[in-house]
């Protein structure tokens, strides 16, 4: 053993939420601890129905995009004391990896939380949380106390990015883009002190309205949909109910009129996501087209379809939970351990190691050779480190870790590759002590 401290860090995907780390299943993904979706009022119909008024409470927390920097993003939502009610059950799925996305945060416990999102590459934990030991936490990780905000506290500094604590929340930004600027967008949300996403985008409302709430649920808009043409806002709801999960999927058109329901069964036939689902039908309301349908929840690899290539391809990144554990084993180098804490399932072939700081074992005292498996730039996540499946291949789930040689002023980022390679999009980044 070495006696040099190690140091922890998570970090969140940027595009975990829509395409599938957390989502509502069975229940309602809120935080204010009440069934009672949010409705202010502003139904301005819905070209032919299809929803247009209530949302779920949990869209309280999704900010305006142009207060995230953007004019679309993805989230997920997803209740932890739904997926913990079936925990037996959610065992070896995506549900249950889940269940570690906090192991390493130390005052947050997910089965105390109400609510988990992912808002645009941030992270929201709210709940029966132990503020004081999360702050601690921080400290001890390098984070610097800041400037207070509407009752938040903000940390920065640590290899994590960008964190605020509230009584009962944390939010987490890690180290991509405007990381403050995102943090402050959510709380101001949540406060209702600036536009939700509802409020800007009607086709969010479209979505959200007809979603609903439940274990996990996620979606997002676009100005139009590269996979199915006339689709402006997708998403998706899952619900369980012990060993069975029912499955919601919706894909909010343009317009009544430009609903193409074959085109959806099309899409449901083509695509691998789908398979798990039992006989899953395709119906039309509004402007929206719904898929429903119902899976052995054990066999629920991905919490959220994506839609890019044929045979279970995407050209949207999966939304993950990584965390970094750095020891030091010399003079400026050691191995960081990057381990999976929840979210989609990823190919392994999918996942790259990217960046500058990377030492073999030679250079690294008291390390074998067999003890790593990466030591360079563009290095995989090794196969033999995946325990999950997807279409035949090996797969990362949560639970899964690589190990990587370093030194102690390394800046690595883990980096998703479309299988075609037309895609890519960094779900985490990691910065060594002495960078």
């Amino acid at each position: 053993m070495h006696d040099a401290p190690r140091r922890r860090v998570l970090r969140t995907g940027g595009t975990l939420l829509a395409g599938g780390l957390t989502v509502g299943l069975g229940g309602c993904l809120q935080s204010d601890g009440t069934d009672t979706p949010t409705d202010d009022g502003d139904d301005d119909g819905d070209d032919g129905g299809g929803g247009g008024g209530s949302v779920p409470a949990f869209a309280d927390w999704l900010p305006a995009p142009a207060a995230m920097g953007t004019d679309h993003y993805e989230f997920t939502a997803a209740d932890p004391g739904e997926i913990f009610e079936h925990e037996s059950a959610v065992e070896g799925s995506a549900f249950g990896g889940l269940t570690g996305a906090t192991r390493q945060l130390e005052g947050i416990t997910l089965s105390d939380l109400s609510g988990l999102y992912l808002i645009g590459g941030a992270m929201v934990l709210t709940g029966d949380i132990d503020a004081d030991a999360f702050r601690s936490f921080l400290s001890a990780n390098g984070y610097a106390e800041g400037e207070a905000y509407h009752g938040y506290t903000f940390y920065t500094g640590g290899p994590g990015g960008t964190a605020a604590v509230s009584s009962d929340t944390a939010i987490r930004a890690g180290t991509l883009g405007d990381a403050e600027g995102k943090i402050e967008a959510i709380i101001d949300a949540k406060q209702g002190m600036a536009d939700r996403y509802a409020d800007a985008n009607p086709d969010c409302r479209t979505l959200l309205s007809r979603l609903g709430s439940g274990a996990v649920a996620g979606g997002r808009t676009h100005d139009e949909a590269s996979f199915l043409d006339g689709v402006v806002a997708d998403g998706f709801r899952w619900r369980l109910d012990g060993s069975s999960a029912a499955f919601t999927g919706a894909f909010v058109f343009e317009s009544q009129s430009a609903v193409d329901t074959a085109a959806v069964e099309r899409l449901v036939a083509d695509h691998a996501v789908f398979d798990p689902l039992s006989s899953p039908s395709v119906t039309s309301d509004g402007r929206t087209a719904v898929v429903d349908g119902t899976a052995d929840t054990a066999s629920v690899s991905r919490l959220g379809p994506r839609y890019g290539s044929s045979g279970g391809g995407s050209d949207r990144p999966p939304q993950v939970s990584f965390s970094f554990e750095y020891e030091s084993r010399g003079d400026g180098v050691g191995v960081m351990t990057v381990s999976h804490d929840g979210g989609d399932s990823v190919r392994a072939s999918e996942l790259v190691f990217r960046g500058r700081g990377f030492v073999g074992a030679g250079s690294i005292p008291d390390t074998a050779t067999g003890e790593l498996d990466v030591t360079e730039s563009g290095g995989q996540w090794p196969a033999a480190n995946a325990s999950g499946n997807i279409e035949g291949e090996a797969a990362v789930v949560a639970g899964n870790q690589a190990r990587l040689g370093v030194a102690s002023d390394a800046e690595i980022s883990v980096v998703w590759e479309s299988t075609d390679g037309d895609v890519s999009a960094t779900l985490a980044a990691y910065e060594g002590p002495d960078a």
